[in-house]
């Protein structure tokens, strides 16, 4: 067991490396694209190819 003595700030040391590897791989991404918004009644009514009335 005395070989694995301070293996733990080597942990934390490995952990942060990857974090901070991780957080620039993902500010190198491009950002999702936006959901487009939901249609308007009258634009299903249209598709549907019925009228509003209102």
């Amino acid at each position: 067991m005395e070989d694995l003595e301070g293996l733990d700030e080597h942990e934390v040391m490995v952990r942060r490396a990857n974090a901070d590897e991780l957080q620039a791989r993902r500010a190198l991404e491009p950002a999702p694209p936006a959901e487009a918004p939901a249609p308007s009644r009258a634009e299903v009514l249209e598709a549907a190819g019925q009228e509003s009335l209102f």
